[in-house]
């Protein structure tokens, strides 16, 4: 074994045992410390995924997951992991997806039945997801159907210089509008949810790489710089 290889083993190991300490930062510093030594190594990515979904990193744990699936040929427990980043981000129908591939992928019929309970789970709060988003609209436009309707026998019971009374048309104009804006509120509100789940998902920019590509910008400057003083002739004053 080479000194490179000595160094991941290592490296593997501490984060093993930051990771059974409940220490996911260190734990995840050390796997990345073995993956730049060795990024053939595979299994390093669905240790370092784990530890990302400990600190809810849920798009780095999902990178991790996915490169796992690529390297390792499809095994069962990178769609596992997979399966329950997207869970815990409450993308329940796409770890539904992956705990179904999971349950294709394995043979053991007690990991499988696992995996079936996990999906069985996974579909149960699927549904009621969409319940809830279902009935969301629904709730708004009843609460402002309501707050419609007693804006408008206010208006013409109570007030004494009424707005609306004896006019049929402008009372259901008011009724519609604020039931319309309520109903809209629900929409709005499923979407803004929506964002923010989609959100957990989305790749962090590389602030790492945008660094390099600076630092390598500049050198290049430096370098054109160089070169163009040593082309530029030197001139002598002649008596």
């Amino acid at each position: 074994m080479s000194s490179w290889e000595q160094r991941a083993v290592e490296a593997e190991k501490k984060g093993d045992a930051a990771a059974e300490e409940k220490k996911p930062i260190e734990a995840a510093l050390h796997y990345t410390e073995a993956i730049k030594i060795q990024p053939a190594v595979y299994h390093l990515y669905l240790k370092r995924s784990k530890v990302f979904l400990q600190m809810e990193h849920h798009s780095l744990a999902l990178q991790d997951a996915i490169l796992y699936i690529q390297r390792s040929r499809n095994k069962p427990d990178g769609y596992i992991m997979k399966a329950e980043i997207e869970h815990s981000a409450q993308h329940y129908k796409n770890a539904v997806i992956s705990y179904r591939l999971a349950a294709e992928k394995t043979k053991d019929a007690r990991g499988k039945k696992k995996i079936e309970e996990c999906l069985k789970q996974s579909l149960d709060t699927l549904q009621e997801q969409r319940r809830k988003e279902g009935r969301r609209p629904l709730f708004c436009l009843a609460v402002s159907l309501v707050l419609a309707i007693i804006i408008v026998i206010i208006d013409s019971r109570i007030l004494q210089k009424p707005l609306l009374r004896d006019n049929l048309i402008a009372q259901g104009s008011v009724i519609f509008i604020i039931s319309a804006f309520g109903y809209g509120i629900g929409k709005l509100t499923n979407w803004v949810i929506e964002s923010d789940r989609n959100s957990l998902l989305e790749a962090p920019i590389d602030l790492l790489d945008l660094g390099n590509n600076t630092s390598e910008t500049s050198r290049d400057k430096q370098r054109n710089q160089t070169s163009d003083k040593k082309s530029t002739p030197s001139h002598t004053k002649s008596d």
